[in-house]
Parts: structure tokens; sequence; C-alpha cells
């Protein structure tokens, strides 16, 4: 074999080990990153809701290496009216929306199911609303909905993340992977858990399939033997 040809495959190989190395170091660091995030969630009471949306905004960007994390959450419908989210951005702007599938973060909600869009643009029901506000560019979105640990068909809210992001800091064509979602999924059962806690006291809601507001989700109840 001549030297050459051996010496580009060694030098691929061992561009491959490197990028490996640190794909694995990335992972690592996610996973570390997401722990201290469920470990300060463990410390919040009843009534700290929008530390809730803080920390969430300002914490889970660095795990998951993505421009922005919104935590929406239901809110108490007017007299007749039907559930909206609620979301609170680091400035203090709060936000409703309503539950339907003509929005990303309603559609995580009434679908009860993860929203993943590679190109937002490309997407209807994306309002670029907000772009046009702020000058900012969104690219993939990933919305991932916060599911009752007792009871699957009730949803808290969801977990909004945009425009995950390379090694640079780059966003466009970059796109949410296999390993986010899991991190995700970690991420929103800790909040149901958070949620379901903080319940006890009032002021979090859930909602069903049928659209139905759950003002408290209970612990089930265990009949003794007999």
């Amino acid at each position: 074999m001549p030297a050459a040809v051996h010496d580009s495959g060694v030098q691929r190989a061992k561009g491959r080990d490197s990028e490996l190395t640190a794909f694995v170091a990335a992972e690592g660091a996610a996973k570390l990153l997401m722990r201290q995030v469920q470990n300060a969630l463990s410390t919040l009471v009843a009534g700290e809701m929008d530390s809730l949306f803080a920390l969430v905004t300002r914490e889970v960007p660095r795990a998951i290496r993505c421009a922005r994390a919104t935590l929406f959450l239901v809110e108490e419908p007017g007299k007749g009216a039907r559930a909206n989210l609620r979301t609170v951005f680091a400035e203090g702007t709060r936000v409703s929306l309503p539950i339907t599938r003509r929005s990303i973060a309603g559609g995580a909600v009434a679908e009860n199911k993860p929203q993943l869009v590679h190109d937002a643009y490309l997407d209807a029901r994306f309002d670029p609303h907000w772009d046009r506000k702020t000058g900012f560019r969104t690219h993939a979105v990933l919305c991932y909905p916060i599911r009752a640990a007792l009871d699957h068909d009730v949803r808290y809210g969801c977990v909004q993340l945009i425009n995950k992001q390379d090694a640079g800091g780059g966003a466009e064509g970059v796109i949410f992977q296999e390993s986010d979602i899991r991190l995700v999924d970690g991420l929103c059962k800790k909040l149901a858990s958070v949620l379901l806690r903080a319940s006890a006291s009032g002021g979090v809601f859930g909602v069903t399939g049928s659209g139905r507001v759950v003002h408290r989700v209970e612990p089930p109840l265990v009949l003794p033997d007999d």
C-alpha cells in the first residue's frame, strides 16, 4: 500500500475518533447540566412559578445547546373560555396563546406528542410575529408536552426549544436530534413531578384531550386488600 494512501486513512480515522470523543464529551456535559437543572427544580416550592419559568429560560439552553427555551403552562380559563397556555419571557413579558393545533406549542399540548420542526418558516403553524418584532430568526423548533405522571392524558403545558446550535453557536441548518429529545423527555418528567407537588396548593392546571381543565391532579386512591 502506498504510504500516502495509508497516511490518508490514518488521518481520516483520527478525525473520526476526534469527532466521536467530542460527541461523547458533549453528551456527558449535556446530561450533567440537565441533572443540575432537575436538582434546581427539586428545590422549588409552591408559589414559585415565576422562578420556574426563569429557571427553564436560563438553564435549559446551556444543557441542550440551543438559543432559547420557553416553558408554557396551562392557565386558569375565564368563565366559559377555552384553556390557554401562558409563559413569562426573560424580560418579564407575559404571553398567552390558545391550545390549538394552529400553533407549534399549542399543537404539542393539544395532540399530546412532541412537535419537531426542522425549519419554522416552512411550517404553516409558525407565527413570525416575534421574529419581526425582535430581529431574531427562528430555524429549528422542538416542543415537548409535560404530561402528568399519574395520568398521561392530562397535560400541564410544554417546553419549547428554539434553534439547536452547532459547536460554534450557529443555528442555520442545525436540527434537534434524538439525544435532545431524550433529554427533554427527562426534563418534562421532572417538571411534571414539580407541578404535581405544587398543585396541592392550587394555581396549577392541566388540560385533557377533550379540552377539560383539571384544577388539581390527585394521587390515585389505593384501597386496602380485603
